[in-house]
Protein backbone atom coordinates (compact mmCIF):
# COMPACT_ATOMS: atom_id res chain seq x y z
CA UNK A 1 0.00 0.00 0.00
CA UNK A 2 1.58 3.48 -1.34
CA UNK A 3 1.89 6.12 1.88
CA UNK A 4 -0.07 9.13 1.47
CA UNK A 5 1.62 12.73 1.40
CA UNK A 6 -0.80 15.69 2.25
CA UNK A 7 0.43 19.11 0.98
CA UNK A 8 -0.80 22.41 2.30
CA UNK A 9 -1.11 25.04 0.45
CA UNK A 10 -0.83 23.91 -3.02
CA UNK A 11 -2.04 27.57 -4.21
CA UNK A 12 0.97 28.79 -3.55
CA UNK A 13 4.40 29.23 -5.86
CA UNK A 14 5.92 26.57 -3.41
CA UNK A 15 3.27 24.59 -3.74
CA UNK A 16 2.32 24.70 -7.25
CA UNK A 17 6.34 23.81 -8.11
CA UNK A 18 6.05 21.22 -5.70
CA UNK A 19 3.55 19.37 -7.18
CA UNK A 20 5.16 19.48 -10.77
CA UNK A 21 8.19 18.17 -9.44
CA UNK A 22 6.20 15.55 -7.09
CA UNK A 23 5.36 14.02 -9.76
CA UNK A 24 8.59 13.77 -11.58
CA UNK A 25 10.87 12.77 -8.47
CA UNK A 26 8.48 10.92 -5.97
CA UNK A 27 6.95 7.56 -6.11
CA UNK A 28 6.85 6.61 -2.22
CA UNK A 29 3.32 8.59 -1.46
CA UNK A 30 0.70 9.25 -3.15
CA UNK A 31 0.05 13.24 -2.77
CA UNK A 32 -3.22 15.15 -1.88
CA UNK A 33 -3.37 18.85 -2.49
CA UNK A 34 -5.36 21.38 -0.48
CA UNK A 35 -5.73 24.66 -1.49
CA UNK A 36 -6.39 27.80 0.91
CA UNK A 37 -9.78 29.35 1.01
CA UNK A 38 -9.82 28.44 -2.79
CA UNK A 39 -12.37 26.65 -4.96
CA UNK A 40 -11.94 23.08 -6.23
CA UNK A 41 -9.16 22.84 -8.65
CA UNK A 42 -7.50 19.55 -10.44
CA UNK A 43 -3.81 19.24 -11.09
CA UNK A 44 -3.26 16.43 -13.31
CA UNK A 45 -1.94 13.41 -11.56
CA UNK A 46 -2.80 13.91 -7.55
CA UNK A 47 -5.61 14.42 -6.04
CA UNK A 48 -7.28 17.62 -4.24
CA UNK A 49 -9.25 18.44 -1.82
CA UNK A 50 -11.78 21.13 -1.52
CA UNK A 51 -10.76 24.61 0.07
CA UNK A 52 -9.19 25.05 3.55
CA UNK A 53 -9.73 27.29 5.70
CA UNK A 54 -6.20 26.58 7.82
CA UNK A 55 -6.89 29.39 10.32
CA UNK A 56 -9.94 27.39 11.54
CA UNK A 57 -7.75 25.08 14.02
CA UNK A 58 -10.65 22.37 14.10
CA UNK A 59 -11.33 22.08 10.37
CA UNK A 60 -7.60 21.60 9.88
CA UNK A 61 -7.56 18.68 13.01
CA UNK A 62 -10.22 17.00 10.77
CA UNK A 63 -8.82 17.30 7.45
CA UNK A 64 -5.53 15.54 8.95
CA UNK A 65 -7.59 12.32 10.76
CA UNK A 66 -9.51 12.54 7.39
CA UNK A 67 -6.75 11.57 5.34
CA UNK A 68 -4.24 10.14 7.90
CA UNK A 69 -0.88 11.36 5.81
CA UNK A 70 2.55 9.26 6.57
CA UNK A 71 3.98 12.80 5.31
CA UNK A 72 2.97 16.34 5.69
CA UNK A 73 4.28 18.85 3.58
CA UNK A 74 3.22 22.59 4.63
CA UNK A 75 3.72 25.01 1.84
CA UNK A 76 0.86 27.29 3.60
CA UNK A 77 1.64 30.45 5.07
CA UNK A 78 0.85 34.29 5.77
CA UNK A 79 3.46 35.67 3.46
CA UNK A 80 2.79 39.44 3.41
CA UNK A 81 5.36 40.87 5.86
CA UNK A 82 4.50 44.69 5.73
CA UNK A 83 0.63 43.77 6.22
CA UNK A 84 1.54 41.25 9.15
CA UNK A 85 2.53 44.25 11.42
CA UNK A 86 -1.43 44.36 11.28
CA UNK A 87 -2.83 41.50 10.87
CA UNK A 88 -1.16 39.65 13.58
CA UNK A 89 -4.19 37.41 14.91
CA UNK A 90 -4.00 35.83 10.91
CA UNK A 91 -0.34 35.77 10.88
CA UNK A 92 0.32 34.04 13.91
CA UNK A 93 -2.70 31.53 13.05
CA UNK A 94 -2.15 30.76 10.06
CA UNK A 95 2.01 30.98 10.18
CA UNK A 96 2.12 29.66 14.01
CA UNK A 97 -0.57 27.84 15.27
CA UNK A 98 -1.85 25.84 12.66
CA UNK A 99 1.74 24.55 12.42
CA UNK A 100 1.66 23.68 16.07
CA UNK A 101 -1.75 21.62 14.97
CA UNK A 102 0.27 20.00 12.46
CA UNK A 103 3.16 19.04 14.42
CA UNK A 104 1.28 17.55 17.46
CA UNK A 105 -0.76 15.65 15.29
CA UNK A 106 2.14 13.94 13.18
CA UNK A 107 3.77 12.95 16.85
CA UNK A 108 0.77 11.38 17.98
CA UNK A 109 0.19 9.75 14.56
CA UNK A 110 3.98 8.97 13.86
CA UNK A 111 4.06 11.39 10.59
CA UNK A 112 6.51 13.38 9.37
CA UNK A 113 6.08 17.14 8.84
CA UNK A 114 8.10 18.88 6.04
CA UNK A 115 7.85 22.63 6.99
CA UNK A 116 9.14 25.87 4.83
CA UNK A 117 10.36 28.61 7.04
CA UNK A 118 12.42 31.85 6.25
CA UNK A 119 15.50 33.51 6.82
CA UNK A 120 13.48 36.11 8.84
CA UNK A 121 13.56 34.22 11.74
CA UNK A 122 17.21 35.42 12.44
CA UNK A 123 18.07 39.06 12.83
CA UNK A 124 20.26 39.67 9.80
CA UNK A 125 22.78 41.57 12.21
CA UNK A 126 25.57 39.60 11.81
CA UNK A 127 27.86 39.65 9.07
CA UNK A 128 28.72 36.13 8.30
CA UNK A 129 26.61 33.23 6.01
CA UNK A 130 23.95 32.24 9.03
CA UNK A 131 24.44 28.19 9.51
CA UNK A 132 21.13 26.41 10.65
CA UNK A 133 21.88 26.61 14.45
CA UNK A 134 22.26 30.19 14.48
CA UNK A 135 20.06 31.95 17.48
CA UNK A 136 16.52 33.49 16.14
CA UNK A 137 15.94 36.88 17.07
CA UNK A 138 12.95 37.86 14.35
CA UNK A 139 12.89 41.69 13.42
CA UNK A 140 9.32 41.81 12.49
CA UNK A 141 6.46 39.81 13.37
CA UNK A 142 6.27 37.62 10.39
CA UNK A 143 9.54 36.83 11.29
CA UNK A 144 8.44 36.42 14.66
CA UNK A 145 5.54 34.05 13.74
CA UNK A 146 7.62 31.88 11.23
CA UNK A 147 10.22 30.81 14.79
CA UNK A 148 7.25 30.51 17.08
CA UNK A 149 6.27 27.51 14.29
CA UNK A 150 9.85 26.43 14.27
CA UNK A 151 9.44 25.82 18.14
CA UNK A 152 6.52 24.07 17.83
CA UNK A 153 7.97 21.60 15.97
CA UNK A 154 11.23 20.69 17.82
CA UNK A 155 9.14 20.72 20.65
CA UNK A 156 6.18 18.42 19.61
CA UNK A 157 8.27 15.54 19.52
CA UNK A 158 8.04 14.89 15.69
CA UNK A 159 9.70 13.32 13.00
CA UNK A 160 10.61 16.94 11.27
CA UNK A 161 12.32 18.44 8.25
CA UNK A 162 12.15 22.01 8.16
CA UNK A 163 13.45 24.21 5.25
CA UNK A 164 14.52 27.46 5.51
CA UNK A 165 15.04 29.60 2.37
CA UNK A 166 15.04 33.47 0.80
CA UNK A 167 14.09 35.33 -1.41
CA UNK A 168 11.91 32.81 -3.41
CA UNK A 169 10.39 33.68 -7.35
CA UNK A 170 8.96 31.67 -9.54
CA UNK A 171 6.45 31.53 -12.66
CA UNK A 172 3.55 32.45 -10.15
CA UNK A 173 2.78 35.58 -8.81
CA UNK A 174 3.24 37.49 -6.08
CA UNK A 175 7.24 37.60 -6.25
CA UNK A 176 10.21 40.01 -6.59
CA UNK A 177 10.73 38.97 -9.83
CA UNK A 178 7.63 39.49 -11.73
CA UNK A 179 6.73 42.36 -9.47
CA UNK A 180 9.97 44.37 -10.65
CA UNK A 181 9.56 43.26 -14.36
CA UNK A 182 5.97 44.63 -14.08
CA UNK A 183 7.58 47.75 -12.66
CA UNK A 184 9.89 47.92 -15.00
CA UNK A 185 7.60 47.58 -18.46
CA UNK A 186 5.43 50.20 -17.36
CA UNK A 187 7.29 52.61 -15.13
CA UNK A 188 10.16 55.22 -15.67
CA UNK A 189 11.94 55.15 -12.51
CA UNK A 190 12.07 52.11 -9.92
CA UNK A 191 13.64 52.64 -6.70
CA UNK A 192 15.07 49.63 -5.13
CA UNK A 193 16.94 49.23 -1.80
CA UNK A 194 20.42 48.95 -1.72
CA UNK A 195 21.39 47.57 1.94
CA UNK A 196 19.44 44.58 2.35
CA UNK A 197 21.60 41.46 1.47
CA UNK A 198 20.25 38.02 0.86
CA UNK A 199 20.04 34.87 -1.53
CA UNK A 200 17.40 34.81 -4.37
CA UNK A 201 15.93 31.80 -4.20
CA UNK A 202 13.43 29.66 -6.90
CA UNK A 203 10.63 27.80 -6.52
CA UNK A 204 12.16 25.18 -8.75
CA UNK A 205 15.65 25.42 -6.53
CA UNK A 206 13.65 24.73 -3.17
CA UNK A 207 11.43 21.76 -4.57
CA UNK A 208 13.79 19.47 -5.96
CA UNK A 209 16.37 19.95 -2.97
CA UNK A 210 13.69 19.20 -0.61
CA UNK A 211 12.12 16.08 -2.36
CA UNK A 212 15.84 14.99 -1.86
CA UNK A 213 16.63 15.28 0.95
CA UNK A 214 12.98 13.85 2.42
CA UNK A 215 14.05 10.96 -0.20
CA UNK A 216 17.24 10.58 1.60
CA UNK A 217 15.00 10.62 4.88
CA UNK A 218 16.51 13.40 6.13
CA UNK A 219 15.59 15.14 9.79
CA UNK A 220 16.28 18.75 11.21
CA UNK A 221 17.11 22.14 9.69
CA UNK A 222 18.34 22.80 6.31
CA UNK A 223 18.92 26.01 4.13
CA UNK A 224 18.06 25.16 1.04
CA UNK A 225 19.20 28.33 -1.15
CA UNK A 226 22.28 28.44 -3.83
CA UNK A 227 25.36 30.04 -3.45
CA UNK A 228 26.45 33.44 -3.43
CA UNK A 229 24.30 36.67 -2.50
CA UNK A 230 23.34 39.75 -3.66
CA UNK A 231 21.14 42.97 -2.52
CA UNK A 232 17.58 43.82 -3.70
CA UNK A 233 19.07 46.91 -5.67
CA UNK A 234 21.86 44.05 -7.75
CA UNK A 235 19.14 41.43 -8.21
CA UNK A 236 16.94 43.90 -9.96
CA UNK A 237 19.24 45.31 -12.14
CA UNK A 238 19.93 41.29 -12.90
CA UNK A 239 16.29 40.89 -13.58
CA UNK A 240 16.52 44.27 -16.18
CA UNK A 241 19.21 43.15 -17.79
CA UNK A 242 17.90 39.53 -18.35
CA UNK A 243 14.70 41.64 -19.68
CA UNK A 244 16.76 43.33 -22.07
CA UNK A 245 18.13 40.33 -23.65
CA UNK A 246 14.85 38.91 -24.06
CA UNK A 247 12.86 41.64 -25.26
CA UNK A 248 15.22 44.11 -26.66
CA UNK A 249 12.43 46.21 -28.33
CA UNK A 250 10.60 47.37 -24.58
CA UNK A 251 11.78 50.53 -23.14
CA UNK A 252 12.94 49.87 -19.53
CA UNK A 253 12.49 51.79 -16.61
CA UNK A 254 15.66 52.95 -14.61
CA UNK A 255 16.37 51.78 -11.56
CA UNK A 256 17.86 53.81 -8.36
CA UNK A 257 19.64 52.44 -5.28
CA UNK A 258 17.67 53.74 -2.21
CA UNK A 259 18.40 53.00 1.30
CA UNK A 260 16.23 51.04 3.68
CA UNK A 261 15.59 54.15 5.85
CA UNK A 262 14.58 56.35 3.14
CA UNK A 263 12.21 53.52 1.01
CA UNK A 264 10.33 53.14 4.16
CA UNK A 265 10.14 57.13 4.45
CA UNK A 266 8.13 57.10 0.67
CA UNK A 267 6.37 54.27 1.65
CA UNK A 268 4.42 54.92 5.12
CA UNK A 269 2.19 57.06 3.47
CA UNK A 270 0.47 54.00 1.46
CA UNK A 271 1.11 51.10 4.05
CA UNK A 272 2.93 50.30 7.48
CA UNK A 273 6.67 48.86 6.61
CA UNK A 274 8.14 46.26 8.72
CA UNK A 275 11.72 45.87 9.52
CA UNK A 276 14.00 43.88 7.60
CA UNK A 277 16.92 41.93 7.93
CA UNK A 278 19.79 43.47 6.81
CA UNK A 279 22.05 40.96 6.00
CA UNK A 280 19.62 37.70 5.54
CA UNK A 281 22.84 35.24 3.80
CA UNK A 282 22.06 31.54 4.80
CA UNK A 283 24.49 29.23 4.44
CA UNK A 284 23.89 26.34 2.33
CA UNK A 285 27.52 24.38 3.42
CA UNK A 286 25.20 21.72 5.48
CA UNK A 287 23.44 20.86 2.95
CA UNK A 288 26.42 21.35 0.62
CA UNK A 289 28.36 18.67 2.52
CA UNK A 290 25.33 16.33 2.94
CA UNK A 291 24.63 15.65 -0.94
CA UNK A 292 28.71 15.88 -1.05
CA UNK A 293 28.50 18.54 -4.03
CA UNK A 294 28.65 22.21 -5.33
CA UNK A 295 25.94 24.05 -4.85
CA UNK A 296 25.34 26.42 -7.99
CA UNK A 297 25.67 30.25 -7.86
CA UNK A 298 21.94 32.11 -7.69
CA UNK A 299 22.68 33.65 -10.92
CA UNK A 300 23.50 30.94 -12.96
CA UNK A 301 19.79 29.63 -11.17
CA UNK A 302 18.36 32.88 -11.92
CA UNK A 303 19.31 32.68 -15.83
CA UNK A 304 18.38 29.55 -16.18
CA UNK A 305 14.67 29.60 -14.20
CA UNK A 306 13.69 33.66 -16.06
CA UNK A 307 14.07 32.26 -20.08
CA UNK A 308 11.58 29.53 -18.66
CA UNK A 309 9.31 32.39 -17.48
CA UNK A 310 5.94 34.32 -19.06
CA UNK A 311 6.80 37.63 -18.08
CA UNK A 312 4.12 39.43 -19.70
Amino acid sequence: MVAKALLFGSNGQLGKTLIAHYQEQSSEYSLDCLRLDKPLINYPGPSVTDGLNIADLAQLCQVLNQHQPSLIINAAAYTNVDKAEIDREKANVVNAEAVKVMAEWAAQNHARLCHFSTDYVMSGLSREPLIESYPHQPMNYYGYTKSLAEQYIQQSGCEFLIIRTSWLYSQYSPNFVLTMAHLLRYKQHVFVVDDQWGVPTSATFVSRYTLQLLQAQQQGIYHVVPSGYTSWYEFALKIRLMMYKQYPELTLASIEPISSRDYAKLQQEKYQVAERPRYAILSNTKLATLLAKKIPDWTLAFENELRLFKLF
